[in-house]
């Protein structure tokens, strides 16, 4: 019997991790870092616009709480 997932080729682990990784090739580029930054404020954005789905608040729901005087 055939152990191998239907349609997905065998990988060997010798060639499992060919080549750099992308951090050295970002660094290596001079990029390393603003592409780590704009990826974190990305991943940032998208869990908040699942929070902000997941409490059924919308854009203008959140501009119209800032503009809201503190009454604390």
């Amino acid at each position: 019997m055939n152990n191998r997932k239907r349609g997905r080729p065998r990988i060997s682990a010798s060639k499992k991790h060919m080549g750099s990784s992308i951090d050295s090739f970002l660094k290596k580029e001079g990029i390393f870092e603003t592409a780590r930054a704009k990826a974190i404020k990305e991943v940032v954005a998208w869990q908040l616009a699942e929070a902000m789905k997941k409490k059924k608040i919308s854009e203008a729901d959140g501009r119209a709480a800032q503009d809201e005087p503190d009454t604390g």
